[in-house]
């Protein structure tokens, strides 16, 4: 929704606000609270929920004001190239001029110093270097700054406000949220432009900030969070001439163009006819929970008569991401579905060179702006992990804008039972967060939840209603026959049976650490070479999460090609996995063999097998009893993966079939006495320290200051190989940044410092501003085997293969060594 910027005197477009391109202060401030109504538009029942009903009247009065600073002649002298820096803060001078509409005494002033003050720096920034020297007209910043306003450009400023604000404020559609406010006489103004004007905003930022906070009053709180998100919001989108923010209309013939009516299953039907809330659905794998969700959203959007201002889907693996925003592309405008996560420009990127006729140059150019819009939050529909939500509470830089973002915003959370209870326990407390304060609302779903996480999720959202598909959906989707097989997966006589089975079958291995998938694939390999001596029609392909980006998207091409569900011609494959298996790749393989784990985990393997299901066939699953036991507890909990070969292994599941309903009455055997209280007091324990040490301190206007504690915790860190390292910095001299980043490998923090304890790993410092941090180590890599750190750890295995860290009590979303 474009608005044409009503007209104003030429002499007002003078004072200047960019300068790459020159920009004027009028044009800067139209396009900033353009992207400002857009909020307005996209939440116009904010003020009612709040409940707040001035909060648009201090947004755009705030807004208006928020750069009138930049007046100074020495900004002005910086934008015309005529002086290299200032040294002053422009939203600080912009705090002279709010005494001209909110004196001291007004009710509304407070809030319009915030909007101002703070929708570039934190407020202590701003106080601290602006509350110093306030009794010495030499060194007193404000003193120098207000010498810096020319009477003509402050008449010019005060012109515009009183001629042409009020006209802005109908065109854009805010006149009906706000009131004009009383307009002072120009000698009036004049004689409030003064360096006290300043001290006196300064001192009242001061107070206001430091006394509001979430755990005593959670409603000052969350306006001074939206005021300063939407503030931000607004800027950097008017800054960047975004376009405008759309909401997220989904019509309920969306989904019924892809599913007929009359092929609903019950749990689909019950989403469609959901009530205005939360839902937690429980239904089999590939029964049409993505379409359940929708049809949930498109039922929500029917209760509230307008359409999400956001939505979000959640997921725990950058894979399932990138596969499920080209899924939604298909649903709503393709260009309205956005991505979100730390490789995005890279996944796109490649994309847009395999999928379009472009060159490198319009491939970056496509990869680097979807990315710059996707920080501008302009995506309608964002496809992202869950430790985006939990930027809100550990107060990253920008959290405020997040937590706008997140404000009315409908989620759909997937793979729910993928976390460990210490990370579950944060997630949640985040979900209740935004469901108490927001006015957020979810679609959890999940194939299998254990009973304590459901009663977890009903304690955080009161009104959750929960749906499970009924029993003949669970039978319908019967696709497994499970084994358990004695000895490990090197033993001569499964390797035997693997063997056999890929004479005809495609073949997935599922192995628990890295260490043990090089081994098996090397025994594997030799076995087939073997037995086959002959045969070229089959692959072996191994995949963990320590390969480059490069190697690891040629890898999961390949395993597409040859096995995605979509493929009408399957080869013969035999994929050597990890857990990156288990929520990634939507892969249809023959049979399973794998190492035993939780029940949860191994659910999640059994579901890349025999996965589109054309016909009524059952898939023998294997699971192998035996595993190094000192790598299984470094993983797992071993009680719960005893428990889960003990439901298994029970008389009368050995060798049947197996519906997904089964799974909820093994889950509640298994969570019981000790395996019960071990994860309720994890789960405890994390939940109260969030509370103490993160919910306990958060407050708006100030980032936390966490964030390298932040992304250690859960993003891991990107390395370079030495190997590897010449094509890097080549690459990088050639401003080739994407192609470049595709020879990073993830690794865990925890191996990164232990990498640097041994003296193989260190940080180079980028020599140019746009260059990031290069962690470096020095640790053999090669396109087959990936990142080999047990090379380098070998040496130490006499002493600990696994030396301890820091940061070793935090659950890492890493594949364990």
């Amino acid at each position: 929704m474009t608005i044409i910027m009503p007209s104003v005197d030429d002499d007002l477009h003078i004072i200047l606000a960019k300068s790459d391109p020159p920009e004027s202060l009028i044009e800067h401030t139209w396009h900033v609270l353009s992207r400002l109504s857009d909020q307005l538009r996209l939440r116009p029942y904010l003020s009612d929920q709040l409940p707040s009903e001035r909060i648009w009247h201090w947004l755009y009065w705030g807004t208006f004001l928020h750069d009138f600073g930049k007046v100074a002649t020495g900004f002005q002298q910086v934008l015309q190239r005529k002086s290299r820096m200032w040294g002053y803060r422009h939203e600080a001078l912009s705090l002279a001029f709010v005494d001209w509409l909110f004196p001291v005494g007004h009710p509304d002033r407070i809030y319009i110093i915030a909007v101002i003050a703070c929708h570039h720096r934190d407020a202590t920034v701003i106080t601290q270097d602006y509350m110093r020297n306030r009794a010495d007209p030499d060194e007193d910043r404000a003193t120098k700054m207000i010498a810096q306003v020319q009477a003509d450009d402050a008449y010019r400023l005060y012109r515009w406000l009183t001629v042409d604000s009020w006209k802005w404020a109908e065109a854009l559609g805010f006149a009906p949220h706000i009131e004009q406010p009383d307009f002072p006489s120009w000698t009036t103004a004049q004689e409030r432009l003064i360096p006290q004007a300043i001290h006196q905003a300064i001192i009242d930022l001061h107070h206001y900030t430091n006394t509001i906070n979430f755990s005593t009053d959670p409603h000052q709180a969350l306006i001074g969070t939206l005021l300063r998100g939407l503030i931000i919001t607004a800027d950097h989108a008017g800054s960047a001439h975004s376009p405008s923010f759309l909401p997220a209309p989904l019509e309920r013939e969306q989904i019924t163009n892809i599913i007929s009516t009359d092929k609903w299953f019950t749990h689909q039907q019950a989403a469609d006819n959901a009530p205005a809330g939360s839902t937690l659905l429980i239904s089999p794998t590939s029964s049409g929970k993505t379409e359940a969700a929708l049809l949930w959203i498109a039922q929500q959007q029917r209760h509230d008569h307008l359409p999400a201002s956001r939505i979000f889907y959640v997921l725990p693996y950058q894979a399932s991401m990138n596969a499920i925003q080209l899924r939604l592309q298909n649903i709503f405008e393709p260009e309205h579905v956005g991505l979100q996560h730390s490789r995005v420009a890279q996944v796109l990127y490649a994309r847009a060179l395999a999928n379009d006729d472009l060159d490198h140059d319009e491939a970056t150019e496509f990869a680097y702006h979807q990315r710059d819009l996707t920080r501008l939050l302009y995506f309608p529909v964002t496809v992202m992990s869950p430790y985006q939500l939990l930027k809100i509470p550990y107060q990253l830089k920008g959290f405020e804008t997040l937590l706008t973002n997140f404000y009315n915003g409908r989620f759909i959370i997937d793979e729910i039972h993928a976390y460990q209870p210490k990370r579950l326990a944060i997630i949640i407390a985040t979900i209740e967060f935004l469901y108490r304060h927001c006015h957020a609302r979810f679609f959890i779903m999940t194939a299998t939840l254990p009973p304590q996480v459901q009663t977890a999720l009903r304690q955080s959202i009161p009104d959750l209603q929960t749906i499970t598909a009924d029993q003949t959906t669970f039978e319908q989707f019967q696709r497994h026959r499970v084994h358990v097989l004695a000895g490990d997966l090197l033993a001569p006589e499964t390797v035997e049976r693997i063997v056999e089975d890929a004479n005809d079958k495609s073949i997935l291995i599922c192995c628990n650490t890295v260490r043990r998938a090089l081994e098996v694939r090397e025994a594997i390999t030799q076995a087939m070479n073997d037995r086959y001596p002959d045969q070229s029609d089959y692959e072996i392909i191994l995949l963990h999460s320590r390969f480059n980006g490069k190697d690891r998207n040629a890898k999961e091409q390949a395993i597409m090609r040859r096995t995605g569900v979509q493929q009408k011609r399957r080869q013969r494959t035999i994929v050597i996995a990890t857990q990156v298996i288990e929520v990634s790749l939507n892969i249809d393989l023959d049979t399973l063999y794998t190492e035993a784990a939780p029940l949860e985990a191994l659910l999640q393997r059994f579901g890349r097998v025999n996965r589109a299901r054309s016909e009524k066939l059952i898939a023998d699953v294997y699971v192998v009893r035996e595993q190094p036991e000192k790598a299984l507890s470094l993983i797992y909990d071993v009680g719960l993966v005893e428990a889960a070969l003990a439901c298994l292994e029970t008389d009368d599941s050995a060798g049947r079939m197996i519906d997904e309903n089964m799974v909820t009455h093994w889950l509640e055997q298994i969570y019981t006495g000790e395996a019960l209280a071990r994860w309720q007091r994890d789960y405890d324990e994390s939940l109260n320290q969030f509370h103490t040490n993160v919910l306990g301190h958060f407050r708006p206007f100030n980032h936390s200051g966490l964030d390298e504690l932040f992304y250690q915790m859960f993003d891991g860190i990107d390395v370079l190989p030495t190997t590897n390292l010449t094509i890097y910095e080549k690459q990088i001299e050639q401003h080739q940044y994407l192609e470049a980043s595709s020879w990073l490998v993830p690794i865990a923090w925890r191996d990164y410092h232990r990498l640097a304890k041994m003296s193989k790993a260190w940080r180079e410092t980028p020599d140019h501003k746009k260059r990031r941090s290069l962690f470096v180590v020095q640790v053999p890599y090669d396109s087959d085997n990936g990142l080999d750190l047990y090379s380098v750890y070998r040496s130490q295995e006499s002493i600990d293969i696994f030396p301890k860290t820091e940061i070793d009590d935090y659950d890492v979303p890493m594949e364990a060594d």
